[in-house]
Protein backbone atom coordinates (compact mmCIF):
# COMPACT_ATOMS: atom_id res chain seq x y z
CA UNK A 1 0.00 0.00 0.00
CA UNK A 2 1.14 3.55 -0.63
CA UNK A 3 -0.21 7.06 -0.38
CA UNK A 4 1.44 9.62 -2.65
CA UNK A 5 1.76 13.38 -2.48
CA UNK A 6 -1.29 13.85 -4.74
CA UNK A 7 -3.50 12.12 -2.16
CA UNK A 8 -3.87 8.83 -4.03
CA UNK A 9 -4.08 5.61 -2.03
CA UNK A 10 -2.82 2.59 -3.97
CA UNK A 11 -2.17 -1.09 -3.54
CA UNK A 12 0.44 -2.97 -5.61
CA UNK A 13 0.79 -6.71 -6.23
CA UNK A 14 1.99 -9.10 -8.90
CA UNK A 15 4.89 -11.12 -10.21
CA UNK A 16 7.37 -10.95 -13.11
CA UNK A 17 4.63 -11.50 -15.71
CA UNK A 18 1.75 -9.42 -14.40
CA UNK A 19 1.54 -6.52 -11.98
CA UNK A 20 -1.42 -4.52 -10.70
CA UNK A 21 -1.91 -1.03 -9.32
CA UNK A 22 -5.25 -0.64 -7.60
CA UNK A 23 -6.36 2.88 -6.69
CA UNK A 24 -8.45 2.96 -3.54
CA UNK A 25 -8.54 6.72 -4.05
CA UNK A 26 -7.15 8.75 -6.94
CA UNK A 27 -6.07 12.21 -5.84
CA UNK A 28 -5.85 13.54 -9.39
CA UNK A 29 -9.31 12.31 -10.36
CA UNK A 30 -10.77 13.73 -7.12
CA UNK A 31 -9.59 17.17 -8.29
CA UNK A 32 -11.07 16.61 -11.76
CA UNK A 33 -14.42 15.73 -10.18
CA UNK A 34 -14.45 19.08 -8.38
CA UNK A 35 -13.55 21.38 -11.28
CA UNK A 36 -16.00 22.84 -13.73
CA UNK A 37 -15.22 20.37 -16.51
CA UNK A 38 -17.82 19.02 -18.89
CA UNK A 39 -18.46 15.29 -19.22
CA UNK A 40 -16.72 15.39 -22.61
CA UNK A 41 -13.62 17.01 -21.03
CA UNK A 42 -13.58 14.41 -18.24
CA UNK A 43 -13.90 11.60 -20.79
CA UNK A 44 -11.04 13.11 -22.84
CA UNK A 45 -8.84 13.31 -19.72
CA UNK A 46 -9.66 9.69 -18.85
CA UNK A 47 -8.74 8.57 -22.37
CA UNK A 48 -5.47 10.51 -22.07
CA UNK A 49 -4.57 8.73 -18.84
CA UNK A 50 -5.37 5.37 -20.45
CA UNK A 51 -3.04 6.27 -23.33
CA UNK A 52 -0.27 7.20 -20.87
CA UNK A 53 -0.73 3.80 -19.19
CA UNK A 54 -0.18 2.11 -22.56
CA UNK A 55 2.93 4.18 -23.33
CA UNK A 56 4.44 3.51 -19.90
CA UNK A 57 3.73 -0.22 -20.20
CA UNK A 58 5.28 -0.40 -23.68
CA UNK A 59 8.50 1.23 -22.46
CA UNK A 60 8.99 -1.71 -20.09
CA UNK A 61 7.83 -4.43 -22.50
CA UNK A 62 4.33 -4.80 -21.07
CA UNK A 63 0.76 -4.24 -22.16
CA UNK A 64 -1.27 -1.97 -19.92
CA UNK A 65 -5.00 -2.09 -19.31
CA UNK A 66 -7.24 -0.03 -17.05
CA UNK A 67 -10.44 -1.09 -15.39
CA UNK A 68 -12.63 1.64 -13.93
CA UNK A 69 -14.67 0.56 -10.92
CA UNK A 70 -18.41 1.15 -11.10
CA UNK A 71 -19.76 -0.73 -8.08
CA UNK A 72 -19.87 0.52 -4.47
CA UNK A 73 -16.85 -0.67 -2.51
CA UNK A 74 -14.93 -1.44 -5.71
CA UNK A 75 -11.55 0.19 -6.39
CA UNK A 76 -11.99 3.32 -8.49
CA UNK A 77 -9.33 2.13 -10.96
CA UNK A 78 -7.13 -0.92 -11.41
CA UNK A 79 -4.24 -0.84 -13.85
CA UNK A 80 -2.79 -4.18 -14.96
CA UNK A 81 0.60 -4.54 -16.66
CA UNK A 82 1.04 -7.88 -18.49
CA UNK A 83 4.15 -9.22 -20.22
Amino acid sequence: FETNLFGSKMQFWGDENQAHVEYEECGCWAVVENIAASELEKETMSEGWAEITQLLAQEFGFTGTERIGTEPGEACCTITFTR
